[in-house]
């Protein structure tokens, strides 16, 4: 279940508390194995850099993480959502704050630019609210789209959403409510609530994902494991699910992508940080890719390594952004699935946080990043250099060698 924005913190922090103790075995283990020179060794892991950090802007002298990101090609803008409940409006060159939203009252928990008008801004949140923004001028949301159907008159909290190709529709995901779990309809035109599924999922809906050209089709994850595949223009909820993928874990991100020219892949992020890519008719994952594959081509410690997003570039290669946090560093790559295995595409030298969200822009293939210290970060391709050619990051890793004692024996 979602929490309210201090529990939310406070798991933050129990996380760095977890990052900074990863971080001290590591150490004692280094130390351990200095002193065994017998069975250990040096490996080094060499990436490549094609990005450079362009520009880094710090939003607020606050304690503020940001938590979610979108963008607008045709506008050249970008918008996130903040631990304050509040939202903000930034022109990308420069990365110069253009505005403030607020409104909400708790957690926002998605954000994106409307699919036919990108001067609309939309926030969903757990305080039961999809808010509408206008974002050429300040002051209140346009208009709020909310459910409060229930017998109790209580608002469903909304933990994802999206907008339909055409723009008429929104489709939101709710926390369990009454011990259902409801994916809402609603017209976006007049903020009205067109109807709802409760059937399908039985824990928190987290992911919401219209096809990216049919508008009809829709894909839900959830904490049950499950990405539901719908074609709401059949009748009943029985009818309209037309595929359930079991990734046997709680879906934290999926997406749609092409595949040969067609948008028939939906990729997902499982909070084990595993990766899984499916077919949208498919009976099991085409790819599957545990942390363990991270670790073993970065070079860095399993426990460490996390999963911010997947974004296609305009060739249809797959960009699998990851880092590793721990007390002394943070690090961030671009992983590439190449002959079956993801592979370092780019290492982003220059980070300072543990990211939590990004925005990847298929013109010019820069990438902005933002995270947990309240820091916006754009990164273009190209490294940094007077001849702009690719230099390297040369990591050390030190791993024990484990000897199994019956071949001690032989």
């Amino acid at each position: 279940m979602t929490k309210s924005a201090k529990e939310e913190k406070e798991k933050m922090d129990i996380s760095r508390s977890d990052c900074e103790s990863d971080s001290s075995d590591s150490s004692s283990d280094s130390e351990s194995s200095d002193n065994e020179s017998s069975s250990s060794e040096l490996s080094e892991v060499v990436l490549d850099v094609s990005y450079h950090l362009a520009d880094e802007k710090a939003i607020s002298l606050k304690k503020e993480y940001i938590c979610h990101m979108c963008g607008s090609m045709s506008t050249d803008l970008i918008a996130t959502a903040s631990s304050d409940f509040s939202a903000s409006l930034y022109d990308i060159d420069g990365l110069k704050n253009i505005r403030k939203f607020q409104g909400h009252t708790e957690t926002i928990t998605n954000i994106r630019f409307h699919s036919n008008d990108p001067h609309q801004l939309i926030t969903s949140s757990t305080d039961g609210t999809i808010r509408f923004w206008d974002t050429r001028k300040a002051g209140k949301s346009i208009l709020t789209f909310k459910d409060d159907s229930a017998d109790t008159k209580r608002l469903k909290p909304f933990l994802s959403f999206d907008i339909s190709k055409s723009g008429h529709f929104v489709c939101a995901g709710t926390e369990l409510f009454d011990g259902d779990a409801f994916l809402v309809f609603g017209d976006v035109r007049n903020g009205k609530v067109l109807g709802g599924y409760w059937e399908s999922h039985s824990d928190d809906i987290t992911q919401v994902s219209f096809h990216p050209l049919l508008s009809d089709n829709v894909a839900s994850g959830s904490s049950d494991g499950l990405i539901n595949i719908y074609d709401l223009s059949n009748e009943t909820e029985d009818d309209a699910l037309i595929n359930s993928l079991n990734t046997e874990s709680h879906v934290d991100k999926l997406s749609w992508y092409m595949i040969g020219g067609a948008h028939k892949g939906i990729s997902c992020i499982l909070d084990t940080v595993d990766v899984q890519l499916w077919l949208q008719d498919g009976a099991a994952p085409t790819n599957t890719f545990p942390r363990e594959t991270l670790s073993q081509n970065s070079g860095w410690r399993p426990d460490d390594c996390y999963l911010v997003n997947i974004h296609q570039d305009e060739s249809g290669e797959l960009l699998f952004l990851s880092g590793s946090s721990t007390k002394d560093s943070e690090h961030l790559a671009l992983f590439q699935l190449k002959d079956g295995n993801l592979v370092v595409e780019s290492e982003l030298p220059g980070n300072k946080q543990r990211v939590r969200c990004s925005w990847y822009n298929t013109k010019d293939k820069s990438l902005i990043t933002a995270g947990e210290n309240g820091i916006l970060s754009l990164w273009r391709p190209g490294a940094e250099s007077s001849n702009n050619k690719s230099s390297k990051v040369f990591i050390i890793v030190k791993f024990r060698l484990e000897v199994d004692s019956d071949l001690t024996n032989v």
